[in-house]
């Protein structure tokens, strides 16, 4: 039996980090199972936030990612 891969994908772009990869190597789903000769039947999907959708939901979420404490949003 075949272990079947797992691939982490953001979950707010789709796209995906091949397993040791980098920031910068984060490439769309499709082009990924393309290269690899892959369908998404063949992997299984693992759910996480991209380097640069993470650091806009965190400025969204006004979460400094220098010091990953929590600023409490100003009243206005």
């Amino acid at each position: 039996m075949a272990t079947v891969p797992i691939l982490t994908v953001c979950c707010v772009c789709k796209h995906v980090a091949p397993t040791g990869s980098t920031p910068s190597q984060w490439m769309p789903m499709s082009t990924f199972l393309e290269q690899q000769h892959l369908r998404p039947v063949d992997v299984r999907f693992s759910h996480t936030y991209c380097p640069i959708c993470y650091q806009q939901q965190a400025e969204a979420w006004a979460i400094s990612t220098k010091t990953g404490s929590e600023e409490t949003p100003r009243a206005a």
